[in-house]
């Protein structure tokens, strides 16, 4: 049974897990981890505090500030503008303080890919220029860096004018195609150049494959990770898988959360996925989170994208507010209704309840005069059954008189006068018999099987048979009587009575039925 209610749960397990979207499990991860953002966020900002705290002491070397304003400008970098802004001038002035060209050419890309990530790219140009920084000033892994920074500006800017020819898309795409043929094909800067530069031009299946060797060689949830779910969530939305995308970019999501990353674009992408499935309030919790985070890193490009977004996902969830509110307004009017209902039921119950009561103490009083007529008539059957019982026996022994007189009458008339004597005798007993017990004949036939029962001739009221037990329904049982009171012998009122009980169907207590005929019985 235990066996069978487990294969039964896994059945319907089954069976809602294949109902419910691919990446609910994606969704799910990430609002947990939306739930510790506060708590990575206070521990991302006890780190900077810390750096700051080490670089406000007087007796460190501009060689150690310098460290210290890289380790800060890394954990602002994608945390809070204005702080990574500040790290990376104290970047630059450590470097200059100590004169080394190839510490201030880092800080001086630093700077530059900052601000360029955060939208401000004329400003970003204006350092390169000033500096004066040329490719043959650079160290090979400078060069490479530099590169990098001229493809990000060179997209970044397209993207910001939504104009692919003012953003130099080309010169973006020469960029990248210089550090894929300048780097090994299983470096991570590799990988990613190459995922981008097909993606660029539209081979998103390219795109995908060099994407997936990506994410397999960076740390997983790490910030690189982010980058490269970002991009594969990118390039899925563009093949048209949908549920792979948002499980990619929430994938992004998850790993910029763990990583303090406010500078985010994924959970704001994710947001405009939901939306096209839906699923308005997500959509809109996200976008929130991603304005949240866009506003506390406080830099130009992002909240701008965000920006993009917004009015249709206000719109979507404003629609959806007012679908609800008129959803809910029916559901008062149903409720209200209901109640009314409810309340017409109530009252209707309760006057039935009302008139159940007045019924029922009715027929209480009505039950207790009932018992009370049933006591009187008991008490009246028993004084007619009492009475009953005295009229049969004061006819009996009437009778008997009566057939005691004729009999010493027939002393002193002839035969023919003597029969005519009994025959009024007879006549006289049976209307007066059938007087009292109206219904003897029929009741009497009806103890006797059809084919026995007594058909009277015409004109006739009783016959022997009947006379015999008209006779005992008197009270006279004796055979002896019987046959004096009829002038027949002994054994011939035997052989009547016993003939008669053998027709019946109840012979054992077909006498005392007879005597019960007329008591209702």
């Amino acid at each position: 049974m235990f066996l069978w209610m487990m294969k039964l749960l896994i059945v319907i397990w089954s069976v809602i897990a294949t109902a419910l979207p691919s990446y609910v499990a994606d969704i799910a991860a990430l609002d947990n981890c939306l739930e510790k953002k506060a708590e990575i966020s206070s521990l991302h900002d006890s780190k900077i505090g810390l750096c700051l705290s080490m670089i406000s002491k007087k007796d460190i070397s501009p060689l150690q500030q310098y460290g210290l304003y890289d380790q800060l400008y890394s954990l602002c970098f994608s945390y809070q503008f204005d702080q990574a802004l500040s790290a990376a001038d104290g970047k630059l002035s450590a470097a200059r303080e100590i004169g080394n060209r190839d510490l201030i050419n880092d800080a001086i890309l630093d700077k530059a890919m900052l601000l360029c990530v955060a939208g401000y790219h004329l400003e970003s140009s204006r350092v390169i220029d000033e500096a004066k920084l040329t490719e043959s000033d650079m160290t090979p892994e400078q060069q490479l860096r530099y590169l990098y920074y001229l493809q990000r500006l060179s997209i970044d800017s397209s993207d910001i004018s939504n104009d692919g020819r003012h953003g130099n898309v080309k010169m973006s795409r020469e960029y990248r195609k210089r550090i894929v043929d300048s780097t090994p094909d299983d470096s991570k800067i590799h990988l990613e150049m190459a995922t981008l530069l097909a993606s660029s031009m539209k081979d998103y299946r390219r795109a995908d494959s060099l994407a997936c060797l990506w994410i397999n060689c960076v740390d997983y949830m790490s910030v690189d990770y982010s980058v490269a779910t970002f991009y594969r969530g990118h390039i899925q939305e563009r093949l048209g898988n949908d549920d792979e995308a948002i499980h990619w970019y929430a994938e992004s999501a998850c790993s910029d959360i763990e990583n303090a990353v406010k500078d985010n674009a994924s959970i704001c992408c994710l947001s405009r996925m939901l939306l096209k499935r839906g699923d308005v309030d997500r959509a809109f919790q996200y976008v929130q989170a991603a304005l949240s985070d866009a506003l506390f890193f406080n830099a130009r490009l992002r909240p701008l994208q965000i920006a993009r977004y917004l009015p249709s996902i206000e719109s979507a969830y404003n629609q959806k507010m007012e679908e609800n509110q008129k959803r809910i307004g029916t559901t008062n009017r149903v409720i209200f209704s209901l109640s009314i209902v409810l309340l017409l039921f109530l009252l209707m119950m309760l006057l039935l309840n009302v008139r159940t009561i007045r019924a029922n103490r009715e027929i209480t009083r009505l039950s207790t005069s009932l018992k009370e007529a049933n006591e009187r008539l008991s008490k009246s059957l028993k004084d007619v059954s009492e009475a009953n019982s005295a009229k049969e026996e004061y006819l009996g022994l009437f009778l008997s008189m009566c057939s005691s007189y004729l009999v010493k009458l027939k002393k002193h008339q002839s035969l023919k006068e003597s029969e005519k004597e009994f025959q009024d005798f007879y006549d006289s007993f049976d209307n007066a018999f059938l007087h009292l017990y109206p219904s003897f004949v029929e009741d009497f036939n009806a103890l006797l099987k059809p084919e026995c029962r007594i058909e009277l001739k015409k004109g006739a009221l009783l016959n022997t048979e009947l006379r015999i037990f008209a006779l005992i329904k008197l009270g006279i049982t004796q055979s002896s009587h019987i046959a004096s009171l009829l002038r027949y012998s002994v054994n011939t009122i035997y052989n009547y009575r016993a003939q008669i009980k053998n027709d019946s169907i109840c012979r054992e207590d077909f006498e005392e039925r007879v005597k019960s005929i007329g008591y209702g019985d």
